[in-house]
């Protein structure tokens, strides 16, 4: 159980672990509030699934199948791309997903939420919720970064709303806002524990209740 990287003849672990990095993590959703962020390149990038067209990834996280991001170029862009390690050999334009340049792929499955804390190693397990933030999260924590900024972390509002027609849509959308609200009080709550430091840095965010918000 790893981060594996496809050498081009075998598989190798990622050795991307540490206990402490000192560098701050800054993980994008994809919320409206990311159209206006300006990258500092002074901080450690980890990307959402269509946020890279907007701000540019140090590590880019999606976990919906390779296919999908086909169409857009994503797989061949010079960046860090983790992605679900059992669609490794999924068949994008005439090739396996893993011959794709700076492509990771993450061993996932269903763990408790405290084995986000809890793994650590170059062997560790992912935690398999469905979403990518989870995942990013769970890498910055396994890569040692010490301060973690969410930035386009909007969680519900008219953008989103706008964008479904029907009013059950808006309501189960919102339902998943609210899941996602309870996990980051969690993880909030449980970082601060293992001496990390999580701030909100967008503006307008359900997450500015319970947590610093940096944004100005």
């Amino acid at each position: 159980m790893a981060l594996w990287k496809w050498s081009g003849h075998e598989w190798n672990k990622c050795p991307w672990h540490s206990a402490h990095n000192p560098l701050t993590a800054v993980v994008c959703g994809t919320g409206e509030s990311l159209n206006e962020h300006v990258r500092d390149d002074e901080k450690f990038y980890f990307v959402l699934n269509h946020g890279y067209q907007k701000v540019r990834p140090d590590v880019w996280v999606g976990l919906d199948k390779p296919a999908l991001w086909a169409d857009n170029g994503l797989l061949s862009k010079p960046f860090c791309k983790v992605l679900r390690g059992n669609m490794a050999n999924d068949i994008v334009y005439g090739k396996e997903a893993r011959l794709y340049p700076n492509t990771y792929w993450a061993d996932i499955k269903a763990l408790t939420l405290s084995d986000i804390f809890n793994q650590k190693g170059i062997d560790a397990v992912f935690h398999w919720s469905k979403n990518s933030m989870t995942m990013a999260l769970q890498l910055a924590v396994w890569m040692g970064f010490k301060r973690i900024e969410l930035v386009g972390v909007n969680l519900g509002g008219e953008s989103f709303n706008k964008l479904y027609s029907k009013p059950e849509d808006v309501a189960r959308q919102n339902q998943l806002y609210d899941e996602q609200v309870k996990f980051f009080q969690w993880f909030h709550k449980s970082a601060q524990i293992e001496g990390i430091t999580v701030v909100s840095a967008t503006l307008d965010s359900r997450l500015n209740s319970f947590m610093e918000c940096i944004a100005k």
